[in-house]
């Protein structure tokens, strides 16, 4: 599961605009699933931060994405 979730999040270096956005998360959150994970990620200058890896079963909210 691990190297899924690591093979998923550096396809987001190729592709970066293939994630959903989800604006109401934040400013420019983007998120792509890798079942039962969801990976919520934002473009930085030539990277992609990936914020968190949660479980999809969960209640998903703007303050689980806050930064620091």
């Amino acid at each position: 599961m691990v190297d899924a979730l690591v093979d998923r999040t550096r396809s987001r270096q190729d592709f970066p605009l293939i994630g959903e956005a989800r604006p109401w998360l934040g400013k420019g959150v983007r998120r792509v699933v890798e079942r039962p994970y969801l990976i919520f990620y934002r473009l930085g200058e030539n990277v992609v931060l990936v914020l968190r890896v949660l479980h999809g079963a969960r209640r998903i909210t703007r303050r689980l994405l806050r930064e620091g």
